[in-house]
């Protein structure tokens, strides 16, 4: 399965599902040049709405991870590395209000750190 969907999460579906494209790529499980499912086809697979796939890929996209090939479909665009330094580009975005947020409450590095380390070791 390309992508595993949590339907109890608070995260949107295609939100998931580029997440696990994201994921597979950055683990070696996708590679440059690498096809996709169709959209049909992931759509009937996780039984969602085509235009929810639809959604996932094109901002993927947008993001420069996938390219569209007329005939082919949808392929991986870029290497592992150059996804993993946008990845966390964006990362740090979104790290930097909750950072921020930490910091103006008196809250140490220290402490954020563990934080961050238990909800780390918690996850799957």
């Amino acid at each position: 399965m390309l992508v595993n969907l949590d339907i109890h999460s608070p995260m949107p579906i295609y939100k998931q599902i580029k997440q696990g494209i994201v994921g597979k790529i950055l683990r070696g499980e996708l590679k440059r040049d690498d096809a996709l499912p169709s959209i049909r086809e992931l759509a009937t697979a996780l039984r969602v709405n085509p235009n929810t796939v639809v959604r996932a890929y094109k901002e993927l996209e947008l993001e420069g991870i996938l390219i569209a090939r007329q005939g082919i479909g949808f392929l991986i665009s870029t290497e592992a590395a150059t996804i993993k330094e946008v990845f966390l580009m964006s990362m740090k975005r979104e790290l930097s209000e909750v950072v921020i947020k930490a910091k103006k409450s008196g809250i140490m590095l220290e402490e954020l750190q563990k934080v961050v380390e238990e909800l780390w070791k918690g996850m799957k």
